[in-house]
């Protein structure tokens, strides 16, 4: 990171000194100072992962993020024929009739894009919509509305958990399980705090998934979804819903016209656009030679840095991930330490997996059925399978033409498990106490 550090401080170098004279650095520099070691953190992250992509897969960058949609968009100013100022003084006006529910309600759009146009068509885009928003409204219906490949999931809240980030991966691995043998898709997401739980980590791990983050105050800066596609496709997402609103006989936008609008923005939008030169101009391919100039004028870089791509170390992970987080490591780099079986073609050739499985032993019946069976045959093959022998017995040890004593429990421990060894002599009974005296007392008087 010294490249990159060299390039970065000497354009900060200017405002530091200044905010040093005053005797007080200014806030906007020392944040330009923290965003720049953040962009090193992820650049340095993403380039290891890419210089790990196994032999012989072809690198995919997919990007993931979630956006809010206004189930009631309100119109801009702008010009108006005389037809629009006429209706406008009339009394059925230009304002539609909307609750206060309408105008606050909101629903969360899933996206995902990647650097592939092949790919980009199969990749899934899921709509989460709150239940209260489809009370009277049937799913399969509003599910019909939408393209292919759009899922439609309904919850108690329209924001994303930990839980149905792991859906979403698995979604996604679905839809992608044909390119698995041939690309190696490396996912890109912000730092929230349900992108990152263990069972996250986890998930991506088994699907086969390559994942770093990018930290959450630098999304504006570094994450392609943020930067080249959430303003346009609201945008155009308000045109369509106005031209679909412009030909109903009342105007009124219900939910069904939004959804279909929707559809026609998630066609010519995230799948009718190539977003590979976002990840190009974000530094997010492996390499940072091809970094736009509006990222460096935002990061205040006068040349393009140099970054390795080694392991990132305990400080990048710090600078990625949010403030008091628990890093677990051994989950984020899960990806090249767990085991992936290939679930997918077993399924659709059982014959095939029945036929690879070990004959049964008759001799040991429970051998590939319990954990210990499995330990048993996944221990190399150098080490004893059976317990060793018993060493020969000495003098003091039990043998076979030895009866076992009498065991008691009321012995102690050592001659419960060795009763070959020498008793100790019993000890003499204790004499028995005397009686106590009588105290003769002064009132009482003897017969």
């Amino acid at each position: 990171m010294g490249p990159f550090c060299g390039s970065f401080l000497g354009a900060a170098y200017p405002l530091l000194i200044v905010g040093l004279v005053r005797n007080r650095p200014p806030k906007k520099t020392l944040f330009w100072f923290a965003s720049g070691l953040q962009a090193a953190a992820v650049w340095t992250w993403a380039n290891f992962l890419h210089a790990n992509v196994p032999a012989g897969k072809k690198p995919v960058r997919i990007n993931m993020d979630e956006t809010g949609i206004r189930l009631y968009s309100e119109c801009k100013n702008g010009h108006m024929t005389l037809q629009a100022k006429t209706l406008k003084r009339s009394a059925r006006s230009l304002t539609n009739p909307a609750t206060r529910a309408q105008t606050r309600g909101m629903f969360s759009l899933l996206a995902f894009i990647c650097d592939d146009a092949t790919i980009q068509h199969a990749l899934p885009q899921i709509v989460l919509v709150k239940n209260t928003h489809m009370a009277g409204l049937s799913i399969a219906e509003m599910r019909s509305e939408l393209p292919e490949n759009t899922v439609l999931w309904t919850a108690q809240k329209a924001w994303m958990t930990g839980d149905l980030m792991c859906r979403a991966i698995r979604v996604l691995h679905k839809h992608l399980k044909k390119y698995m043998r041939t690309c190696q898709f490396i996912l890109s997401s912000d730092a929230f705090r349900a992108h990152l739980t263990r069972n996250v980590w986890r998930t991506l791990a088994r699907k086969g998934f390559m994942y770093h983050l990018i930290p959450a105050k630098m999304t504006w800066v570094m994450q392609p979804c943020d930067t080249h596609v959430f303003a346009s496709l609201k945008r155009v997402l308000l045109e369509e819903t106005q031209t679909l609103a412009l030909r109903t006989a009342d105007g009124r936008l219900t939910m069904k016209l939004l959804f279909a609008a929707l559809a026609l923005t998630i066609g010519s939008v995230l799948r009718g656009t190539s977003w590979r030169q976002a990840f190009w101009d974000l530094g997010l391919t492996g390499t940072q030679a091809c970094l736009s100039e509006t990222l460096l004028d935002k990061l205040m870089l006068r040349t393009r840095p140099r970054v390795p791509s080694t392991m990132p170390t305990l400080q990048h992970l710090q600078h990625v991930f949010p403030a008091r987080a628990i890093l677990p490591i051994d989950d984020i780099f899960a990806f090249f330490t767990v085991e992936r079986h290939d679930s997918d073609s077993e399924q659709e050739n059982p014959a095939a997996a029945a036929d690879a499985q070990p004959p049964p032993n008759p001799d040991r019946p429970w051998l590939y059925r319990l954990r210990s069976g499995s330990a048993l045959l996944n221990r190399p093959p150098h080490l004893p399978a059976a317990a060793p022998a018993c060493p020969a017995a000495g003098p003091n040890l039990l043998t076979a033409a030895q009866p076992p004593a009498r065991l008691s429990s009321a012995l102690p421990r050592g001659q419960r498990l060795l009763p070959g060894l020498p008793r100790p002599a019993p000890r003499p009974p204790a004499p028995e106490p005397a009686p106590p005296a009588r105290r003769k007392l002064p009132w009482r008087r003897d017969p």
